[in-house]
């Protein structure tokens, strides 16, 4: 995920480094192969998707502040 932008918020791109190569993938059908970032809107279902549910969840958001 690239850095926060303070007036946008997080967003997520690709390095141009990995979008160069001939078998650059997406890692999923909603965060597409492009060359700019994709805001938060864009991009939170599928790393939401990511962190654990229940009890986990608990200790992941209270360990990394995400409550």
């Amino acid at each position: 995920m690239s850095g926060a932008e303070k007036s946008n918020g997080p967003r997520f791109s690709y390095d141009s480094g990995y979008l160069a190569t001939p078998n650059a993938t997406a890692i999923s059908r909603s965060l597409p192969l492009v060359g700019e970032s994709l805001p938060l809107q864009s991009t939170r279902a599928f790393f939401d998707g990511l962190i654990p549910e229940g009890p986990m969840r608990e200790a992941f958001e209270r360990c990394f502040w995400l409550g």
